[in-house]
């Protein structure tokens, strides 16, 4: 982009805090600099780009709020033939073995192939789940059970702590939600 040309972007081209404070400084110490190029957007206020993404409502659980995970559920058993990962156990015995990397053609592609495998069906059992009035609490069960069943540990289930074997988030609330018996009631209307 030419310096004087207009953007046609809704965002600025990025420059971080530093770059911009660098130009500064520069513009100070080099007095003879004449030509300066400013980049600048057609648009005059992030009002303008805010338009882009919508209308939404921060929702907010329902009063009295449970502060903390004293609400949540004891952790749900699993049969113990099934194989658990080292951070299961708490605190974790042992330090993760291996260096990463699997060798194709082997053994160890195969059960990466299987796992992934289950993953995909456990994704479509959940989704079928995903139902108005059904709680997050009520499809983390299902999921703990079906993944038990097929004789797998449920990932999520301790990992740094985890309480649920799945990461449920409702509506516009972007984080690793921690499935409960509550039921989001939000709506847009």
């Amino acid at each position: 982009m030419e310096c004087g040309a207009k953007s046609t972007q809704l965002i600025p081209r990025p420059v971080t805090h530093m770059l911009r404070l660098t130009r500064l400084a520069r513009s100070f110490v080099q007095p003879t600099r004449t030509r300066r190029c400013v980049y600048t957007t057609t648009t005059n206020s992030l009002s303008n780009d805010a338009e882009v993404f919508g209308n939404y409502n921060i929702i907010l659980p329902e009063e009295p709020f449970v502060f903390g995970v004293s609400h949540i559920q004891p952790l749900r058993p699993i049969s113990s033939h099934i194989k658990r990962p080292s951070y299961a156990s708490v605190p974790p015995t042992e330090e993760p073995k291996g260096n990463g990397k699997i060798e194709l053609g082997g053994e160890e592609e195969a059960k990466l192939r299987d796992a992934a495998r289950l993953a995909r069906n456990v994704r479509e059992f959940a989704g079928l789940l995903v139902k108005v009035g059904v709680t997050t609490g009520a499809i983390d069960k299902e999921v703990h059970e079906y993944i038990v069943s097929h004789s797998a540990y449920p990932s999520p289930l301790r990992y740094l702590g985890f309480p649920k074997s799945c990461c449920t988030s409702v509506n516009n609330i972007v984080v690793h939600g921690i499935p409960d018996e509550r039921v989001d009631t939000s709506r847009f209307h």
